[in-house]
C-alpha cells in the first residue's frame, strides 16, 4: 500500500473518532478491530499486511493527522503545536513549522494596526495578481522587535497560513510570505 494511501486511511480514522490512549494493547487492539475487518482480506498476508498498516497509521498520527484546533481558533484553522509543558501561570509549546504573510506597519497604533490587518484581510479575500480567495485562520499575530541597524523598533502585523496553500503573489510588495521553522515558545 503506498504511503500516501496508508496515511489517507490513518486520517479518515481520526476523523471517525479513533484516538489514541495511553495503553499500548489498547492502541493494537482498536487498530486491529478498526482495520482487519474493514481493509484487509483475512489469509496468510494478513499479519504482515495489519503491522505495516499500524506503523503507517501511527506516522500518520505523528504528521499530525489527528490534531484538532484548539478552541481559541474559533473553527478556523490555526499552527499546530505540541504542548511540552504546563505550567503555573504559562505553557511551553512546540510549534510545527508554518508559513505567513506579513506586512511592515508604522507603529502599534490601532490605526496602523487597523491598516496592516485590512491589507492582509483584502489580499486574502483575492486582492491579489491570481484573483484567489485564501479561507481565513488564526491567529493575527502583531510583531514588535529592536530594529539593530536604527536603534528603533520594526512592527509587523501577520496572517497564518495553511500548509496546504500556494500563495498567489500580491498586488503590493509591502506583502510578503514568512516561512516560520519549527520553534518552542511560551504562552501565558
Amino acid at each position: 500500500m503506498p504511503i500516501s494511501t496508508s496515511l489517507d486511511w490513518g486520517r479518515r480514522a481520526c476523523s471517525q473518532g479513533w484516538r489514541w490512549d495511553s495503553s499500548p494493547r489498547s492502541q493494537r487492539q482498536k487498530l486491529s478491530t478498526a482495520f482487519k475487518l474493514n481493509f484487509w482480506p483475512s489469509g496468510g498476508m494478513k499479519i504482515t499486511m495489519n503491522l505495516r498498516f499500524c506503523l503507517l497509521f501511527m506516522a500518520s498520527l505523528s504528521l499530525g493527522g489527528c490534531w484538532e484546533a484548539p478552541w481559541f481558533c474559533h473553527g478556523h484553522e490555526c499552527p499546530v503545536y505540541t504542548v511540552v509543558n504546563t505550567n503555573e501561570g504559562f505553557e511551553e509549546r512546540r510549534y510545527d513549522a508554518s508559513q505567513w504573510i506579513t506586512t511592515d506597519i508604522p507603529s502599534t497604533r490601532d490605526k496602523d494596526i487597523q491598516d496592516g490587518f485590512w491589507k492582509l484581510y483584502y489580499f486574502m479575500q483575492g486582492k491579489n495578481k491570481e484573483g484567489k480567495e485564501i479561507a481565513m485562520t488564526r491567529p493575527v499575530v502583531v510583531s514588535v522587535s529592536e530594529a539593530v541597524e536604527s536603534g528603533g523598533r520594526h512592527v509587523s502585523i501577520s496572517f497564518f497560513i495553511s500548509a496546504n496553500i500556494v500563495l498567489p503573489e500580491p498586488n503590493d510588495d509591502i506583502i510578503k510570505k514568512k516561512d516560520l521553522p519549527a520553534a518552542t515558545v511560551y504562552v501565558r
